[in-house]
C-alpha cells in the first residue's frame, strides 16, 4: 500500500485505544491523509503548505484524545478504529483553528479497511476579528457514503463555510461591516439528527447491504 512507502517522510498515527481493540484496528480502520495549507483571500496565490500543525484528535464517546504533526511538506496521514465518531481539531499558532467530524461507522462485513483524501486550509487569525459563529462547529462532515461505499464528504457544506470566512475577512480587509454568516448544516436539524441515528443503528445491527 502506498502509504507504507511514505512512513520516513510522514508522521503515520494508529490511533487506538486499548489494547483488546489493538489487532481489530490494523485490520479495519479509516485512514485519513492529505495536506494543511495557509489560504487566503488571492484564488491565484500560490498555497503555501504548513508544516508542524497540531492535529488532536478526540474520542467523543470516551474523551481520550492523541495528537500529532504535519510534515513539513504539510503531509499527515492517520488511521481510525472503525465503528467510533472523532472530533479532530487542526491547529497552529497564529492562525484560525479548524475542526473535523468523522464517523467510522460502516456496516458490517464490509471490506477492511477504507482510505481517503482531505486537504486543508488554515487562514491566519486576526486580532479582535470574531469568526467563532462559522469554526465552533465542525468545517467538514465525514462518514461514510452507502453509494460510494466509501467515506466522503459534505462538500456543499464545507464550501459554504470556506465562503462565508472570505465574506468575513474581505470585509475586514475593506473597513466594510461584518457580515453576518449563517450556515447550516443538514444535521443540525432534528430530522436529519433522527436520520443519522437510525443510520448509525442500522450500520450496528445489520450484517447485509444498506438499502438506499
Amino acid at each position: 500500500m502506498k502509504t507504507l512507502l511514505k512512513v520516513t517522510l510522514i508522521i503515520l498515527l494508529v490511533f487506538s485505544f486499548g489494547g483488546a481493540n489493538a489487532e481489530v484496528t490494523m485490520r479495519r480502520y479509516f485512514e485519513l491523509e492529505g495536506k494543511i495549507f495557509q489560504t487566503g483571500l488571492d484564488a491565484k496565490a500560490t498555497e503555501k503548505y504548513m508544516d508542524s500543525a497540531r492535529i488532536i484528535i478526540q474520542d467523543s464517546e470516551s474523551g481520550a484524545c492523541e495528537t500529532l504533526f504535519s510534515a513539513e511538506s504539510g503531509s499527515y496521514i492517520f488511521r481510525l478504529p472503525l465503528n467510533n465518531i472523532y472530533v479532530i481539531t487542526i491547529c497552529k499558532e497564529g492562525f484560525l483553528s479548524k475542526k473535523l467530524s468523522v464517523n467510522t461507522y460502516v456496516p458490517l462485513f464490509t471490506k477492511g479497511f477504507y482510505e481517503m483524501e482531505f486537504e486543508l486550509g488554515l487562514f491566519k487569525s486576526i486580532e479582535g476579528l470574531n469568526v467563532s459563529a462559522l469554526l465552533d462547529k465542525p468545517v467538514a462532515d465525514i462518514s461514510y457514503n452507502s453509494k460510494k461505499k466509501n467515506f466522503d464528504y459534505d462538500r456543499n457544506y464545507t464550501d459554504q463555510v470556506n465562503r462565508g470566512l472570505k465574506k468575513v475577512f474581505t470585509a475586514h480587509y475593506l473597513h466594510r461591516p461584518i457580515p453576518v454568516v449563517v450556515v447550516k448544516n443538514p444535521r443540525d436539524s432534528k430530522a436529519a439528527n433522527s436520520k443519522i441515528g437510525e443510520k448509525r443503528k442500522a450500520l450496528r445491527i445489520f450484517s447485509g447491504k444498506i438499502h438506499k
